[in-house]
């Protein structure tokens, strides 16, 4: 039994062994160095290279007027509105600013326009912002970046009976390109959902804007746990598009809100909608308390 003992332990101490990832240079004191991000891996081969972190900022914020009061009516201005850590969301400038603020990923993407040497992807635009090592497997690559959103969005309607309905959208707030001072709710929404449905018979539309950041322990303003707006919106039936399938010619087929809802069943029967086209202009904005 002993021996069959001993035979397995070594067994899996060489298979351990073996699992170790491969040294990538020794230094002078005979230890090993195994690079984890980029900026190692270049140093390791004497190519300089300064990694700047493209998120460092994404977390500074200033509101456009602290002077604008911002209500809440769930847990109390003293746990949401302290601002002695950082400002909070109070007008819908704020609310745009934050809305388009992303967060920035880089990485490496193959491409045969891009560098297949650890030196080369070094002069690469942006490479300052990969935190990935260099595959340097032999092929080429270039910096490839994507961006996603710091907040999630939830859409709250109601329908005929006042039953209220939460979708969960990333649906963006825009500024008016015609009039600087209105910014909106827009995007767009399929039809095949109780959302559609809600907005079409007139229903109210709130929306949570909500930032969470798991990374720290403080609690209040933009950047620590819990920051947002909840928004109220007011949907434009004039600038809201319902778009429907393709007509005999092929031709798409769109008409306003309004037009919509004057239609009678027959009528949205045939024009068929597929989707909805938000103009939602913002008209309130409350703590997310």
């Amino acid at each position: 039994m002993k021996l069959k003992f001993s035979a397995v332990l070594a067994g899996v101490l060489l298979l351990a062994g073996c699992s170790q990832a491969p040294a990538q240079q020794d230094t002078s004191a005979g230890t090993t160095i195994t690079p984890i991000t980029f900026q190692q891996q270049c140093e390791l081969e004497g190519i300089e290279l300064a990694y700047e972190d493209p998120n460092a900022k994404i977390y500074q914020f200033s509101s456009s007027d602290k002077s604008v009061e911002v209500t809440t009516g769930a847990s109390g201005a003293p746990l949401y509105m302290d601002e002695s850590i950082s400002d909070q969301i109070h007008t819908k400038e704020d609310l745009l600013a934050r809305s388009n603020t992303k967060y920035q990923i880089y990485f490496w993407e193959e491409s045969e326009e891009g560098a297949s040497t650890l030196e080369e992807a070094a002069k690469l635009e942006n490479a300052i912002y990969v935190s990935d090592l260099f595959p340097n497997d032999g092929k080429k690559y270039v910096v490839g970046n994507s961006s996603n959103s710091l907040a999630a969005k939830a859409m709250v309607t109601v329908n005929a009976e006042g039953e209220p309905n939460v979708a969960v959208f990333g649906l963006p707030f825009r500024q008016d390109e015609e009039d600087s001072t209105v910014v909106y709710l827009g995007g767009s929404l399929m039809a095949n959902n109780e959302t559609f449905q809600n907005l079409v018979n007139g229903s109210t539309v709130l929306v949570l804007y909500y930032e969470y950041n798991p990374t720290t322990t403080l609690k209040m303003g933009v950047g620590t746990r819990n920051a947002g707006a909840r928004v109220l919106c007011d949907l434009d039936a004039e600038k809201t598009m319902i778009n429907g399938a393709k007509d005999a010619d092929g031709n798409a087929q769109s008409v306003t809100l309004a037009e919509y809802r004057a239609m009678s069943e027959e009528e949205k029967a045939a024009f068929n909608a597929n989707s909805i086209s938000l103009y939602a202009p913002v008209v309130e904005i409350y703590s997310i308390g």
